[in-house]
């Protein structure tokens, strides 16, 4: 490709190739909804209480913070994550859109019998589907909370995969198939550390979270605690495991059934114990939810290629797309956001909060402020419909120029895994300008700058 060192401006025509990663736009109105009033207000619950038993474990000193900051620091980002698309669910004028969007895409199937036939039900389908799974989200998510430390996930990884394993393919649970076995043996058996006392408090504190919303006298919980309290639990399984020991875990892997069974670890011995109502759980959920719920979506899928044609374009699935747009600020905050920003505001930013915090700027960038050129583009935002996945996706002009790097979307663009709003939802850039700038007067790297540029200067030759 080449260079463009000038970047893009206002109203330009762009262009980003990459692999987005996953979308969810052929979810039904139903599904937004359970989403909506349902899984996405359990979920960021778990995730503030997750953040604060992490941060109250990081109190104890040095090492429990740094142990605890990689967590905190996924949490968080998972926590804008979901609120983004929580909020955007939350829009009524979004949501009524959605809605119509629907209803109209149902006129067109009814209005043709052979399509009616082959796609009619599906979505009543799904509608009795959602419903079963709303009814079951509570109990399901909140006893799933007990297998969300790293141990107890290992542990019930342990225990299922040397039944799974044993098992024709296509009679195993999910995860569990021939063509996931590599990358769950790469974790089961995996020597990253493991922090038996952050573990302990996690354990402790989901576990709370469990009981406060289902109560003491949930089947699940009693069989998990069996008469103790959640931090007793924690102190004798999580204290007392061996399987911090990856060496224990692959040899306990390919001892088999019979070995894991016979296991004294305690949290080895829980987990087994627990394993009935684990595997009657996913069974159900297999048979009652996805079995069905799966056929109705692919139908819903064929329905929308069989109307649109190709004038739509199917869910992110990775594979390879290039997308167009504009480069274009957007509403915000009953202002406008600007189609980009300048070290100017990187500065002021900084400045406003007392070069602080998560504004805080690196010493050497106020040792060069001097030579930088303030009105440098750093960020700028375009309309592209990009999702996860993106990160690292070139921005091309119409001449083929790199005019930016793809990192991120704005927060309003977060519930574009579900819809994408032209008006509101922006893929975040890095100029080509601010590279330039940074590499030669921050980062003392002017023979690659040259080198880039010679480049650029080669192909346009």
């Amino acid at each position: 490709m080449k260079w463009n060192s000038k970047g893009a401006g206002d109203g330009e025509l762009v262009f980003v190739s990459g692999n987005p990663g996953s979308t969810d736009r052929l979810f039904t109105y139903d599904q937004l909804e359970f989403l909506r009033d349902g899984s996405y207000p359990m979920i960021l619950k778990m995730i503030d209480r997750r953040i604060q038993i992490l941060r109250d474990y990081g109190k104890q000193g040095p090492e429990q913070e740094r142990q605890a900051l990689i967590e905190i620091f996924g949490y968080e980002n998972a926590k804008k994550a979901y609120n983004g698309e929580y909020q955007g669910l939350l829009d009524e004028q979004l949501m009524a859109e959605r809605k119509k969007q629907e209803a109209d895409f149902r006129a067109k199937i009814g209005a043709n019998p052979e399509w009616q036939k082959q796609f009619g039900g599906a979505w009543e389908t799904v509608k009795t589907v959602t419903a079963k799974r709303a009814q079951a989200a509570k109990p399901r998510f909140y006893r799933g909370l007990f297998t969300r430390s790293d141990l107890t996930r290992l542990a019930r990884t342990l225990v299922f995969y040397v039944v799974e394993t044993k098992k024709p393919d296509a009679d195993r649970l999910d995860g569990y198939h021939e063509s996931d076995l590599d990358a769950l043996r790469f974790q089961l058996f995996s020597p990253a550390p493991l922090y038996p006392e952050m573990e302990k408090a996690v354990v402790a504190g989901m576990l709370k979270l469990a009981i406060e919303a289902l109560g003491p006298d949930d089947p699940f919980l009693k069989a998990v605690l069996n008469g103790q309290t959640p931090e007793q639990l924690a102190s004798q399984v999580i204290g007392q495991t061996k399987l911090t020991d990856p060496a224990l875990r692959k040899s306990l892997a390919e001892s088999g059934e019979d070995a894991v069974r016979k296991s004294a670890d305690p949290l080895v011995q829980l987990m087994v114990r627990l394993e009935p109502q684990l595997r009657e759980a996913e069974e159900w959920y297999k048979k009652n939810i996805e079995s069905v719920l799966s056929p109705a979506s692919e139908k819903i899928a064929k329905a929308r290629f069989a109307v649109f044609g190709k004038s739509t374009y199917p869910d992110a699935t990775f594979t390879l797309r290039l997308s167009y747009g504009a480069v274009k600020g957007y509403p915000m905050n009953g202002t406008i956001a600007p189609y980009k920003t300048t070290l100017y505001g990187t500065y002021g930013r900084s400045e406003a909060f007392d070069r602080k915090g998560d504004f805080a700027l690196p010493e050497r960038f106020w040792q060069r402020r001097e030579k930088l050129d303030l009105s440098t583009p750093v960020n700028f935002v375009t309309t592209n419909d990009i999702i996860g996945g993106n990160s690292g996706s070139p921005v091309i002009n119409r001449g083929g120029e790199i005019v930016g790097l793809i990192f991120d979307g704005n927060i309003e663009s977060l519930v574009g895994n579900f819809v994408y709003d032209d008006a509101k939802n922006r893929a975040v850039a890095v100029h080509t300008a601010y590279m330039m700038e940074a590499l030669r007067k921050l980062y003392d790297a002017g023979a690659l700058a040259d080198e880039i540029e010679a480049a650029a200067r080669a192909a346009t030759d």
